[in-house]
């Protein structure tokens, strides 16, 4: 059995990387990891994290949103370069003069993708193909749920998240909840404030107490959010970084097997990919009032219309390239296929 080293964050050795279970797995996120690996065995393959599957031991090695340790030109493994987050988030994965060291590259990246060394991929799922239409189970209008991170760069909307939040908690805090982790905690945005922190003694209990501004819609940590998201009619649903062609997270198709319709904020193609009838999108709303306007007055009836359009794409030929199958295809296509 040929054997792939997979690079990846710390939580995710010891293959946690396949689990499908709290807290390393939520919503099936990881469910594509574990078919690649079912289909990699079918060819031969063993897949498995890098503190099992030696790099010295592996043919082929996956660096997962890293590159570092950087091959050596000296390797005889073949090298693999994963790239899921966004440049705003993790800059360091798209220093082009080091992608030389890779013999190719997945991204999502209509900016990069050439297929030739750089070859497409896109946030994959196992697509929910049918979705609920009872809206008696709707409690209350609207929600989000995200982590409480920062970064600064002109393009990141963590903190247009945050104007969503306390707009709502100051106009309709009946309407809406809040969920995710971390917003029971200051986190300081300044380099002044973080280098205090991180990094002074007692620094992160002094700047908690003196400037920690609890959020009223806040509601806890979730172990699943479709769950969730289905008890709500609308979801703020913004990627962690705007106007960058092809990055669609997650986020948005969390939103669609909930039977939720998203309020979306992310690349300007989304509809090259997604169509326009399946989701609001914020770009059109200038203020939160005017938002707040649509959603709040929106009929039942134009309502389901939103969903039956989700459902509709969810089964179109236009959706698979989010699927978890067409992944491990482009992969094993690029991989097995092709030496």
């Amino acid at each position: 059995m040929k054997k792939i080293a997979i690079i990846v964050a710390n939580h995710l050795l010891r293959n946690n990387i396949f689990s499908a279970l709290p807290p390393i797995d939520f919503d099936n996120y990881l469910h594509h990891q574990r078919l690649l690996k079912e289909k990699l065995l079918e060819n031969g393959y063993d897949l498995a994290t890098y503190d099992i599957n030696k790099i010295e031991d592996a043919e082929i090695v996956f660096y997962y949103d890293t590159i570092e340790p950087l091959p050596k030109k000296t390797n005889k493994q073949r090298n693999f370069l994963f790239l899921w987050e966004s440049s705003v988030i993790s800059p360091k994965t798209y220093d082009l003069d080091k992608h030389r060291y890779f013999d190719k590259i997945f991204t999502w990246s209509d900016a990069l993708v050439n297929g030739d060394k750089y070859i497409k991929m896109c946030y994959s799922h196992e697509i929910i193909r049918r979705i609920n239409f009872d809206l008696s189970g709707k409690n209350k209008l609207c929600t989000l749920v995200a982590g409480n991170k920062d970064v600064v760069h002109p393009l990141e909307l963590y903190s247009k998240r945050i104007e969503a939040i306390r707009w709502f908690e100051t106009h309709h805090p009946k309407d809406f909840d809040l969920y995710g982790r971390g917003w029971d905690n200051y986190l300081p945005r300044s380099w002044i404030a973080k280098k205090i922190y991180y990094h002074a003694p007692f620094g992160k209990k002094i700047l908690s107490l003196l400037f920690k501004k609890p959020y009223s819609s806040y509601k806890g940590e979730l172990d699943a959010k479709i769950p969730v998201i289905a008890k709500y009619k609308f979801a703020i649903c913004y990627e962690n970084a705007r106007d960058i062609s092809g990055y669609i997270t997650e986020k948005i198709f969390h939103c669609f097997f909930a039977g939720c319709v998203p309020i979306y904020w992310g690349p300007e193609d989304i509809t090259d990919y997604i169509p326009q009838n399946c989701f609001i999108d914020k770009r059109r709303f200038p203020t939160y009032d005017e938002l707040y306007d649509h959603i709040s007055t929106m009929s039942d009836e134009d309502y389901l219309i939103y969903l039956k359009n989700i459902e509709s794409f969810l089964n179109s030929p236009q959706v698979e390239q989010f699927s978890a199958l067409k992944f491990t295809e482009i992969v094993i296509n690029e991989v097995v296929n092709e030496k």
